[in-house]
């Protein structure tokens, strides 16, 4: 396993290993090793976005929603400032969603979407009952989330939910909590 302060750079190579190209700038770290989606392509193929920090990322809640350039020309911040560890690009690319926590929030993660320019940002979900909120996955039509939710008592614990991407239908899909949302990634049948 990497260590936190080791780099934690962003490259993007050719299926064949070549044009390895660095996305991230010096000193920038990413949520790679932490998060089992960190890292998600535009539809058209030519930018990622991916949740990062200046500095070790372990050590800090001050991460943000970066877009990079697939050709490494660009990166920049388009995301508030929070405890932010994945963004998950809409499979029609209108919206990024991620979990954030921040003051507001309680500490507790939440679900947000926002425009790849950063405009349009909104909470889709709310700390209501001490509940977190993390893993945003896309429905294929990106009208709907899948989601891990559950208590702070055990993170470990968690119920699959979905939410309309304009944030009514919130749903619990699973009877019972389990690993759903530690390291498991959710899917939705094409």
């Amino acid at each position: 396993m990497t260590s936190d302060s080791a780099p934690q750079d962003l490259f993007v190579v050719g299926a064949d290993g070549s044009r390895l190209t660095r996305l991230t700038p010096p000193g920038t770290t990413t949520a790679v090793v932490h998060s089992y989606d960190p890292v998600s392509w535009s539809p058209g193929g030519t930018q990622v976005a991916v949740g990062g920090a200046h500095g070790p990322f372990w050590n800090t809640t001050t991460h943000s929603v970066y877009i990079a350039s697939a050709d490494g020309s660009s990166f920049q911040r388009v995301g508030p400032l929070g405890d932010i560890w994945d963004a998950v690009w809409s499979p029609d690319g209108r919206w990024i969603a991620f979990s954030m926590a921040s003051k507001a929030t309680g500490g507790l993660f939440e679900l947000y979407l926002m425009h790849s320019d950063g405009s349009g940002l909104r909470q889709l979900t709310s700390a209501t009952g001490g509940l977190f909120s993390l893993h945003p996955t896309w429905s294929p039509a990106s009208s709907q989330l899948l989601f891990a939710r559950g208590g702070t008592s055990n993170v470990d614990l968690a119920d699959i939910w979905s939410i309309n991407v304009d944030g009514s239908q919130l749903y619990q899909v699973t009877p019972q909590p389990a690993g759903y949302g530690t390291g498991q990634a959710l899917a939705w049948l094409p």
